[in-house]
């Protein structure tokens, strides 16, 4: 399962709680962010946004995004299909791994 890097309350287009999320699966880590919408509950997401050698590399990115970015990659999300609970799946819609 992706692991939650940042957490983030942003008035982007409404207002929605923005999560990136990140994984190393294959040996690099790969970072992607989901939408929730907080007056629906609608989950969207992005494609991976970044990928990077180490953790810290895609804390430092994720420390980084303002708000600009994030009206740009909301725009460019999906609205995400229906997951099991407690699952959140790779941006390449498999479901990842459990740890």
């Amino acid at each position: 399962m992706g692991e939650v890097i940042r957490e983030i309350v942003a008035p982007v287009e409404g207002r929605y709680i923005v999560r990136v999320y990140a994984d190393d699966e294959d040996g690099r880590w790969r970072a992607w962010l989901e939408f929730t919408s907080l007056q629906h509950g609608d989950l969207s997401r992005t494609g991976v946004l970044q990928t990077t050698a180490t953790r810290d590399d895609i804390l430092r990115w994720a420390s980084g995004l303002g708000a600009a970015d994030l009206e740009r990659a909301l725009e460019d999300a999906e609205l995400a299909p229906a997951t099991a609970l407690g699952t959140t799946p790779r941006p390449d819609g498999r479901p990842s791994p459990t740890r």
